[in-house]
């Protein structure tokens, strides 16, 4: 297994060093949260005959893949939604995919682009797609990639049913490309039941505790400041390596699980298990999800806790929820013609 790690790395870091060339007037109180007429979701890209598929963003600016009746195409955005550069794009292309170096591709079911940008001087020239490849190809460099920083690369492997997950950190500060274990995280109530349902066969009606297990434990890793965060919800911990994958410290985990009757811990309710990164202010959120309603909580570090900062009440089931530099962006359909619009709020 060592090996076939190595020459993955190789190939990512081949792959990937390529494309890296280059007054408030109301308020309305909700437990937990202010909502402010400065913070409520507004429509930041309004064009009423476009539906946005997917969308990214960068430090280069926002990229929207938009979909019109009679063509789809690539927009490059700035962070005041002024459009910087505009491609189009054979219909194919429905989704955009960022990868662990902030560089973004366009994808279809067969083949996956490269969005490189042009410019003259410091000044955005234009965008177009290069360094095309199948997407087997392309899935089988990057599935494995969780995470980067300037001397490592952190894979991912699951097993005994996906609750067991392995973090691997390839390459290091002696200038070798080696593969070492970097974190093993087991769920041991996941993997109680995947032996029973190994020795006894599926249980529940048409195996529904199968299919609910066979989902893959959520403990993911994240590069900020070039350092890498572990969150490990399983253990209740958060681990932090240096750049060179040396744990430096470890903080207690416990927004996510609370006691309950007969003093059993379970998951707080709403808990999406899902974390999101702002990179620009150094900061977490948690996901919470209930009748539909999408609530964000700051995590705070070093006591594992969060704190409520937005919930997105009148928009039930949003999509693609990023966030980046303060302000959560997310699509939403609120009209007759259910095009897909992006929405801007400021979080912080």
């Amino acid at each position: 297994m060592k090996n076939l790690f190595v020459l993955l790395a190789l190939f990512v870091l081949s792959s990937i060093s390529a494309s890296a060339q280059e007054n408030i007037a109301f308020k309305v109180e909700l437990p937990e949260a202010t909502i402010t007429a400065q913070n409520i979701p507004h429509i930041a890209y309004n064009n009423k005959v476009v539906s946005i598929a997917d969308f990214e963003i960068n430090d280069m600016g926002i990229y929207i893949l938009a979909h019109r009746i009679r063509n789809y195409s690539l927009l490059h955005l700035s962070f005041d939604f002024d459009t910087i550069a505009e491609i189009n794009l054979p219909r194919k292309f429905d989704k955009l995919y960022k990868d662990v170096y902030n560089q973004i591709h366009v994808v279809s079911q067969d083949s996956v682009y490269w969005v490189g940008t042009m410019k003259r001087g410091d000044e955005i020239a234009g965008i177009a797609l290069m360094m095309g490849i199948r997407k087997d190809q392309f899935d089988y460099i990057h599935k494995h990639v969780s995470a980067a920083t300037d001397k490592v690369i952190i894979t991912h492997l699951y097993a005994n049913g996906n609750q067991e997950l392995y973090y691997f950190d390839i390459g290091g500060c002696d200038g070798k490309v080696d593969t070492t274990l970097l974190e093993h995280i087991r769920w041991e109530e996941g993997c109680d039941l995947m032996f029973n349902i190994r020795m006894f066969g599926p249980m529940g009606l048409k195996g529904e505790a199968q299919s609910l297990f066979l989902k893959p434990i959520y403990d993911p890793v994240f590069n900020m400041n070039n350092e890498i965060f572990v969150f490990n919800f399983e253990d209740n911990i958060i681990n932090l390596y240096d750049n060179c994958a040396r744990k430096i410290n470890s903080f207690p985990l416990s927004f996510h699980k609370r006691k309950s009757w007969g003093n059993r811990i379970r998951l707080v309710e709403g808990w999406n298990k899902k974390v999101l990164m702002d990179a620009q202010n150094n900061a977490f959120y948690a996901v919470f999800l209930t009748d539909g309603i999408t609530t964000l909580k700051k995590i705070e570090i070093k006591n594992g806790t969060a704190e409520t900062v937005a919930v997105f009440g009148g928009f039930p089931f949003i999509e693609n929820l990023r966030i980046y530099n303060g302000k959560a962006y997310f699509l939403y359909a609120n009209d007759v013609s259910r095009n897909k619009r992006l929405y801007e709020v400021v979080i912080e």
